[in-house]
């Protein structure tokens, strides 16, 4: 590949009132810019702005021959350049993070600067290809409870993981151990401070942290699916934090399957426990 380095023909701006520029396209007269609460018409030739579309403007522009448009807020506007008026709306690509936009062979092409993805968009209604990247878990959690003190016990963790491809199955299994414990941590011990909004108590180092020990890990079960994404590498999807998450609703729909009392405040200790059961029996 030859490289060369650019040559600045002009430079425009800083521009009165802008605290930055984000789309940048051109009509074949005016050169338009997205300026985050409105569209700028620049004239090249003077450098001044001659005109302002107020509209919400925080990425990408296009001009397809005619109209005008806009990357702002979730949608992409469709602009009279004439009038100003939004002709129509389209939602943007799912996921936020959209950036840049152009327009070639009939549709609006947008990119996402943190999926390092580009979108190919229909025009008329916003259709793309969805993001196929997702994984999906769900757990079910067995748990005892001791009515008389409060403690709660998870006696078992099953789990069902839907995770794309595994790259490396090994590492798929350590990250699904290590989150379930983390999430049973999570919701019945850790907690910086536990008599908040007070802050009198609160563990001063990591020996006055309360996580669970290997006594504490309950039985854990799972399966992994694999059903790779269509647009991942490799048709991976991912198996991070949703293996700490989906334990956490998991033990507390539990408690409230074993006692019938919903504790809706993490972690659950057992005095949260003992005072879900007293307001019960009151009412």
């Amino acid at each position: 590949m030859n490289r060369s380095a650019a040559e600045i023909v002009r430079e425009y701006g800083p521009f009165p009132g802008v605290d930055r520029v984000n789309g940048v396209t051109y009509d074949g007269q005016q050169v338009w810019f997205a300026a985050g609460d409105k569209l700028n018409a620049l004239d090249p030739v003077s450098g001044k702005t001659m005109r302002s579309i107020d509209v919400a403007a925080y990425a990408g522009t296009a001009f397809d021959g005619q109209h005008l448009f806009q990357i702002g807020e979730g949608r992409i506007q469709k602009i009279d350049p004439k009038t100003g008026r939004v002709l129509a709306t389209i939602p943007a690509p799912p996921g936020g993070g959209n950036s840049g936009l152009a327009w070639a062979e009939g549709t609006l092409w947008v990119g996402q600067h943190r999926d390092r993805k580009i979108h190919q968009i229909d025009p008329e209604t916003g259709a793309c290809d969805p993001d196929s990247t997702e994984a999906h878990v769900t757990t079910v959690a067995d748990v005892e409870v001791d009515t008389e003190t409060g403690e709660v016990t998870v006696l078992r963790l099953a789990s069902a993981y839907e995770v794309g491809r595994q790259v490396n199955p090994l590492m798929v299994q350590g990250q699904i151990t290590g989150g379930a414990v983390m999430g049973m941590a999570h919701t019945l011990m850790e907690s910086v401070f536990p008599y908040y909004p007070a802050l009198d108590h609160h563990p001063g180092n990591f020996g006055e942290y309360v996580i669970p020990t290997a006594v504490d890990v309950p039985e854990l079960q799972h399966v992994v699916l694999e059903y790779p994404s269509s647009n991942g590498p490799f048709g991976v999807k991912g198996v991070g934090e949703m293996t700490a998450n989906s334990p956490i609703p998991a033990i507390v729909n539990a408690i409230h399957n074993a006692v019938g009392v919903f504790v809706t405040e993490l972690p659950v200790t057992p005095e949260k426990v003992l005072r879900a059961l007293r307001a019960k029996e009151a009412s």
